[in-house]
């Protein structure tokens, strides 16, 4: 449903996302066919912890430690960097909009209608999706 929800940009209702700390990794190893495809959460893991599990798991030799290593590293730089990217096109995107925008964006009042029946006599609701959070009146 996410691609008929309509969206509105409130700068003042910017909530700042919940980051994700998990990135997929998919390294390639010299000597084996299928490369070694796995989840990595930088916050959770223990980076050394996590290479020796699946070292073992994969039944890896000495020599493709490094190459795990570093393919775990560069996709939790890509990952980070992917993030901050976003981050400052959301700041670019909220600075562009000119000040007499803003202000009436500020003055956006949202009403959320409900049928007169008795179906939904009872189950009136002030969230009206993630974009307009709540609603200021409920009808």
């Amino acid at each position: 449903f996410d691609y008929c929800m309509p969206y509105i940009l409130l700068p003042h209702k910017q909530e700042d996302d919940v980051a994700d700390t998990s990135v997929d990794v998919m390294v390639e190893l010299e000597g084996r066919q299928a490369p070694i495809v796995c989840e990595y959460d930088w916050d959770m893991d223990d980076f050394e912890e996590f290479i020796q599990e699946k070292m073992q798991e994969e039944e890896l030799e000495e020599k493709h430690r490094p190459a795990l290593s570093k393919g775990v590293t560069d996709a939790i730089a890509a990952a980070k960097k992917a993030r901050k990217d976003k981050k400052l096109a959301k700041k670019a995107e909220i600075d562009a909009i000119p000040p007499h925008v803003r202000k009436a964006l500020e003055g956006v009042r949202i009403h959320k209608f409900y049928p007169k029946n008795e179906l939904c006599a009872g189950v009136h609701s002030k969230y009206v999706n993630r974009y307009y959070g709540q609603a200021d009146d409920v009808h």
